[in-house]
């Protein structure tokens, strides 16, 4: 037993150290595509790539893309970390009111300014990195207020991504949890599996699937599947 807790252990180190890593690729990547896009618009088209990225693979993952491969959200993840207060975020910001609210004046600003600028495709990509910059602003403000990952409790594109990832790659629990409440504490939304203990599926579809739950569950009692750390990496 101890050699498998130490064992299991090290995985997790692994694991949490592989991610780790992979965000501050990504987060890298953010910034220059940001940096540089003020001088050459063309860049602004990582925006709607992004936006396609984050939602065509939600019909088979979920989330997924939210938090391995969003250089924003990893952006915002990384560098807010060591100052963000880390506070939970607000309820009503992930109800659906406001995030309807929220994805209605960001498209519809998206919308106009598209059509204004058409067909220049510089302005156009221009307009993107403003827009971008723009709505990072506003991620970071309230990264730093509240969550690091904030932002992602109402993104447009992220809810967009919720809704066409209902019940895929859900994250299981068992009956073994304690409801010790250590994976609520790391989740990067605030979400509570060990709520969802009685029906054994974390029916929370904002779920990142980080998996960051999984390594810090003391019972072993949450998974994706049959899916070891390594898999999941």
């Amino acid at each position: 037993m101890p050699t498998e807790r130490a064992a299991r252990k090290n995985q997790a180190g692994d694991f949490v150290a592989a991610r780790n890593r992979l965000c501050w690729i990504a987060a890298g990547v953010f910034i220059a595509i940001v940096a540089v896009g003020w001088f050459f618009p063309w860049f602004g088209y990582f925006v709607p790539v992004c936006m396609a990225g984050a939602i065509l693979p939600a019909f088979f993952w979920g989330r997924r893309w939210c938090d391995w491969w969003c250089p924003r959200g990893s952006f915002l993840n990384q560098c807010l970390d060591p100052i963000s207060r880390k506070k939970p975020i607000p309820r009503f910001v992930r109800g659906l009111l406001f995030r309807l609210f929220m994805m209605g004046i960001m498209m519809t600003v998206f919308s106009v300014r598209i059509y204004q600028l058409w067909p220049d495709p510089v302005k156009i990509g221009g307009f993107f990195i403003v827009f971008l910059t723009v709505t990072t602003v506003a991620g970071v403000l309230l990264g730093v207020a509240f969550k690091p990952r904030s932002w992602c409790a109402f993104c447009p594109v992220g809810t967009m991504a919720k809704w066409a990832g209902v019940e895929k790659y859900p994250l299981k629990i068992t009956q073994e949890c304690t409801e010790c409440k250590a994976c609520e504490k790391v989740c990067p939304l605030g979400i509570a599996p060990h709520s969802f203990k009685k029906s054994g599926i974390v029916a929370d579809w904002d779920c990142l699937k980080c998996s960051l739950c999984v390594v810090k569950c003391p019972m072993q009692c949450l998974n994706f599947g049959e899916e070891n750390l390594r898999r999941v990496a």
